[in-house]
Order: C-alpha cells, then sequence, then structure tokens
C-alpha cells in the first residue's frame, strides 16, 4: 500500500531537537500544574500572548498526563514553516497562517507523538523491530501493542491490513503517524472514530487500545458529528469539529 503526496499533508514529525531561545513557566488548568520550557521566534507579544494561550487551553483539554509530558514548547512565527513537529518531550507548532481549529487540530496530533514517544517508552534492554528514526524501540514499550495491530516493521503492514484498517491516509505513512492520527481522531473525533472501529476489526482494536492504555476509560463525544464510513482523510486535522466544545467540556 502506499500514499501518493499531496499539499494538505501534515509535515514530518520532528527528529532532532529544539533549541530553546527562553524560557518561562506555564501552569495548566489542571488540578496538577506542569510547568514547560518555552521558546518563541521574534513575534509582537500580543500574538505570542494569543498563541500561547490557545496552547495552554488545548493541553488543558487533554489529560494531565499527557499534558504534563511535554517539556519543551516552540511557537513559531514563520508563514514556511511547518505545522507542526514532535517527538520525546519536544514540540514546534506554528502560530501564523493557520486556524484556531486548525493549530488545536495540529497540536493534538502532535501530543499523539508526545504521548508514544515520549510517555510511553519501554524500560528494557531488547531491541524491536519498529525503530523511531535512529532511536529503536524497546520490545516493552506499550506502543508496540498499537503498532502491531497493522504492522511487522515501520513500513510493512500485516497480511489483514487494508485501507480500512486506518483512520486517514496519513496514517499508513509509518507506525508512529498512525498513531498520532489514531489520537487526534480519538480526541477530537469520537463520533467518526466509533463508526468506523464498527465496521472494521483493526480500527476497533486502536480504538480500544487508546480507550484502555492511553486514556483510561475517558471516551469523548460531542466535538465532532460522524463522517461516512467509505470516506477516509488524507489528514485528520483538516476534519471539522467543534472547538469551543472541545476546549470548554
Amino acid at each position: 500500500m502506499s500514499v501518493a503526496a499531496e499539499t494538505s499533508a501534515l509535515e514530518a514529525r520532528m527528529m532532532e531537537p529544539i533549541q530553546i531561545e527562553k524560557s518561562g513557566s506555564f501552569q495548566l488548568s489542571h488540578a496538577a500544574s506542569t510547568s514547560m520550557n518555552v521558546s518563541v521566534d521574534n513575534a509582537p507579544d500580543a500574538s505570542v500572548e494569543a498563541c500561547m494561550s490557545l496552547a495552554l487551553s488545548v493541553l488543558g483539554s487533554l489529560p494531565a498526563e499527557h499534558a504534563e509530558a511535554l517539556t519543551d514548547l516552540t511557537l513559531v512565527f514563520d508563514d514556511n514553516a511547518k505545522r507542526g513537529q514532535a517527538g520525546g518531550h519536544l514540540m514546534r507548532i506554528r502560530c501564523v497562517d493557520i486556524s484556531d481549529e486548525e493549530f488545536a487540530a495540529v497540536m493534538v496530533h502532535e501530543m499523539g507523538h508526545i504521548v508514544d514517544t515520549g510517555l510511553l517508552q519501554g524500560s528494557g534492554s531488547d531491541e524491536y523491530v519498529f525503530s523511531d528514526g535512529s532511536k529503536p524501540v524497546l520490545k516493552d514499550d506499550l506502543s508496540v501493542l498499537f503498532y502491531e495491530t497493522s504492522w511487522i516493521s515501520n513500513y510493512s503492514f500485516t497480511s489483514e491490513t487494508d485501507g480500512y484498517s486506518f483512520v486517514s491516509r496519513y496514517a499508513t505513512s509509518d507506525p508512529f503517524e498512525d498513531f498520532a492520527e489514531t489520537y487526534v481522531a480519538y480526541v477530537l473525533h469520537g463520533e467518526t472514530f466509533r463508526s468506523y472501529a464498527a465496521s472494521s476489526d483493526e480500527i476497533n482494536e486502536k480504538y480500544e487500545f487508546m480507550k484502555n492504555y492511553v486514556f483510561e476509560g475517558i471516551e469523548y463525544s460531542g466535538i465532532d458529528q460522524a463522517q461516512a464510513y467509505d470516506e477516509r482523510v488524507y489528514d485528520v486535522t483538516k476534519l471539522p469539529f467543534d472547538l469551543d466544545f472541545f476546549l470548554n467540556n
């Protein structure tokens, strides 16, 4: 299975460390607070404040443990920059030439990478068949249970996998994008995700993994409207959803 390149594709995840220029401590609206280092480009204070406010609102709408896994955030004020990049505990996200809805969706997608490659980490020494760039995935990494639903290696699918085994076409890129696209679908498009799961065993397995292992039983509803099963967008972050409902419920 291959995926054609499209101009609307979410840019590749960051594979290099973020260089922090200056830092500040920000508290989230969770009972458990956290702080993170924040780097910004040379941007007007009002623009930084608005972007930071939205970013904190998005993080505050996710489980506290997920938000706390993000330790370094760079706000990018460059029209030509990638929309988002994340890996480990680091994230870069573009604050300009993007709607609030798309910004929030991209940030949730990138938080999927933070949870996958930063929070859910193995503790053993045995390396497995998957690797995140040059970093091998450990055999006891919880994410392996998710990857093995559709993948036998970074770029090979199981024999049962087909196009309906994924929440988007971009999710077929590799196991890590599959995880991140599935994560954002779970949070912002629960109705659509559940409609997919009703007709696909693999999608159902991925939904149950997110529900039981990542979100500890929390399910999301009322944020989107279910899409027709035979439609698969390239990029989940382009699907419409109710931003106000997501941030305030």
